[in-house]
């Protein structure tokens, strides 16, 4: 299986758009685009443009795009974050066409997995699709969402309850373990925890490269594996239910899982706290509305997800030690209440 790393090239993205010889729909984010003035500086008369805002992560809309407009391409590009890749990626699996993802934040691994993160009659589902067929990496790009690419950090931090949970449902008869996959797990949390702990915030924040492999091979190793089992757990579940009541970044939500459903886990440590410290992951949490109530809340009602066996399948939430730890540990973060 081919990894992100062999489907890499590093170049200026403008320069990549303009020199593009065949007829392509160039999918792409509002909000990123206005960063580098980008459609004021392509000048290439074979793209095709559509803009996220169009039709979101929507299978219903997707579709009718595709076939409202009868589209007659070689080539899906995905230029932004994750929605503008995942479209890109389902169409390009729909209509069998290459697919070419410029990530301009490193918030998501979604340009190293060959899944797709849709909607569909207003549920979240994540679906098999295509890994790109090439990744454009434009660090003078990527370094414009230096806050964001953090976030990203927090998608590799995830194998930390993840990796518990998926010995908790081998231990529970629920789900077989793959030692090898397992054991690249368990690498690259400690060279990414390592990495942060090792080094300054701005050292960090500047290496974007760095930065792009980490995230990355959260990617690679979902698609080895076949399902995000190894990666992700009740930190997602918690997750996915907070983004489903507030706007936030998902970074932010679920960095908040994994504090909070390995403190279930018995799993919490000072090290993955210095984590979230250094990355400062929770400094913009009171411009998104988290609060300590509505964490809470979120918690009491967190249901476990069919089809994976987590801490959150067992727990007693209303547990007053691990309560009192939680309401500590997001007054040491400065969560409000």
């Amino acid at each position: 299986m081919k990894s992100f790393k062999d489907i890499c090239i590093k170049q200026n993205v403008v320069d990549y758009l303009n020199n593009i010889e065949k007829k392509a729909l160039l999918i792409y984010s509002p909000t990123s685009s206005e960063k580098i003035n980008l459609l004021n500086r392509l000048d290439n008369e074979k793209l095709i443009l559509l803009s996220t805002h169009i039709t979101d992560i929507d299978i219903d809309k997707i579709n009718n795009y595709i076939k409202s407009n009868n589209i007659d391409i070689e080539l899906v590009i995905g230029f932004g974050g994750g929605t503008a890749i995942d479209i890109a990626k389902y169409i390009g699996n729909t209509i069998e066409k290459k697919v070419v993802a410029i990530p301009s934040m490193l918030s998501t691994n979604v340009y190293s997995t060959d899944k797709v993160l849709m909607i569909e009659k207003n549920k979240l589902y994540t679906l098999d699709s295509k890994l790109p067929d090439l990744i454009v990496f434009d660090e003078e790009l990527l370094k414009k969402s230096s806050i964001e690419n953090l976030y990203g950090f927090a998608d590799v931090l995830t194998i930390y309850t993840a990796s518990k949970d998926w010995v908790i449902s081998n231990e529970h008869k629920e789900d077989d373990m793959d030692k090898d996959i397992y054991e690249m797990d368990i690498e690259l949390l400690n060279d990414t925890m390592q990495y942060i702990l090792n080094n300054s915030y701005e050292t960090i924040k500047n290496d974007i490269f760095k930065m792009f492999n980490f995230i990355g091979t959260v990617g690679h190793i979902t698609n080895l594996y076949g399902s995000g089992r190894p990666v992700s757990g009740s930190e997602h579940i918690f997750a996915k239910s907070l983004e489903q009541r507030v706007l936030v970044p998902h970074g932010i939500s679920v960095a908040l899982g994994i504090i909070i459903m390995s403190l279930y886990q018995n799993n919490y440590t000072q090290e993955i706290e210095k984590c979230f410290e250094k990355l400062k992951i929770f400094d913009y949490a009171d411009k998104y509305n988290i609060t300590k109530k509505l964490i809470i809340n979120n918690l009491e009602e967190l249901k476990p997800r069919d089809g994976r066996y987590t801490v959150v399948n067992y727990i007693n939430k209303k547990d007053e030690k691990i309560r009192q730890r939680i309401e500590e540990i997001l007054k040491k973060f400065k969560i409000s209440d």
